[in-house]
């Protein structure tokens, strides 16, 4: 397999540890692109796994977000600095 098929997989094995819903749909949407075999193995391991209204963002770039929010570094868009 290759490195898609390898990051789908991880993808898939860490939302179905955390029963993380938005992560799941986003690795069923790159299914199409894997060979069939891989993209059914993932596609059951994902059975179940739904997004669920108002869950918080989980990818990465969110909670480094969050993070420079809360060290009061963040603000939003409307009140960044143009320069």
């Amino acid at each position: 397999p290759g490195p898609v098929t390898a990051f789908c997989r991880r993808e898939a094995a860490h939302a179905a540890s955390t029963a993380d819903g938005a992560r799941a749909w986003v690795v069923r949407d790159a299914l199409a692109k894997l060979a069939p075999a891989d993209a059914a193995e993932i596609r059951a391991l994902l059975a179940g796994i739904r997004r669920t209204p108002g869950a918080p963002n989980t990818s990465a770039a969110a909670a480094t977000a969050a993070a420079f929010h809360q060290a009061g570094r963040g603000a939003p868009a409307s009140q960044t600095p143009l320069t």
